[in-house]
């Protein structure tokens, strides 16, 4: 997505197989931490909804 997208959003959700397990919530810990290293950031659903409802664009393509 980084590589591709300016502005875009990740949406993320996970069964309770993964969520419930320790080594593969573990996993999604590591997974975490490398896009905060990469410059994502965090937000709701809600902001995202209000940012877009105040003209804000997101998902720009922009080829690699």
């Amino acid at each position: 997505m980084s590589r591709d997208f300016k502005n875009g959003n990740l949406v993320v959700t996970l069964h309770p197989q993964v969520s419930g397990r320790g080594h593969r919530l573990l996993a999604f810990e590591r997974w975490l931490d490398t896009l905060i290293e990469r410059g994502f950031t965090f937000t709701t659903m809600e902001e995202i909804a209000l940012r877009f409802s105040q003209g804000e664009k997101f998902g720009r393509y922009e080829p690699a």
